[in-house]
């Protein structure tokens, strides 16, 4: 709908800050002159019209102007035509509006391939930790087989005479400090740091 009202400058503001609050879109044209009138235009709906009729009422004798609606319709801002805006309204007000069913979301759409992938997310919330779990018990297998490896080999050598028995204490010493630093760090046992 679309308004010319010709009033002061501090009514003006006082339309457009009342429309505004109201939470009606406005769209004022720029005025060419300062004394030229508001123009300005809004939804044509209930709450635009009733906030514009509550406004102009607020001080009749400071507005004057006219109210085109979309189809054509001219109202007048004096006495009769503000009557006219009245029952216009009244008569909206009492007309049932349609059930509009809500436009789907756009995403909806897409429900069958959100949904395989929150299933393939799920997955590999679930694999992972196995996974994990699993690497680890590999890595521990195979370092206890190297460490009894070395010390087979080492305990072989000190039997056959080619490694004496300090050497022997030695690299058991040394492997179980490893294997103590390994259980620390790679097991979590302390923080790491």
């Amino acid at each position: 709908m679309f308004v010319t009202i010709s009033t002061s400058m501090d009514n003006e503001e006082f339309v457009r800050t009342a429309l505004l609050n109201a939470g009606v879109s406005v769209i004022v044209e720029q005025k060419k002159k300062s004394e030229d009138p508001l123009k300005f235009s809004v939804p044509a709906n209930v709450v635009s019209l009733s906030v514009l009729l509550h406004v102009v009422e607020t001080n009749p004798e400071a507005f004057n102007g006219q109210v085109r609606l979309q189809d054509g319709r001219t109202f007048t801002l004096d006495e009769a035509g503000r009557t006219q805006l009245r029952d216009l309204l009244a008569t909206a007000m009492r007309q049932p509006r349609p059930s509009e069913q809500p436009a789907p979301v756009w995403w909806m759409y897409f429900m069958p391939q959100i949904g395989k992938i929150i299933e393939e997310i799920a997955g590999l919330v679930h694999w992972y930790p196995r996974a994990l779990g699993e690497g680890r018990r590999i890595l521990t297998r195979n370092f206890v087989a190297l460490i009894l490896a070395i010390v087979v080999g080492v305990g072989i050598l000190t039997f056959f005479g080619r490694v004496s028995g300090d050497a022997f204490v030695f690299v058991i010493g040394t492997l179980l400090g490893y294997i103590f630093a390994f259980l620390s760090k790679y097991l979590g046992l302390t923080s790491g740091e």
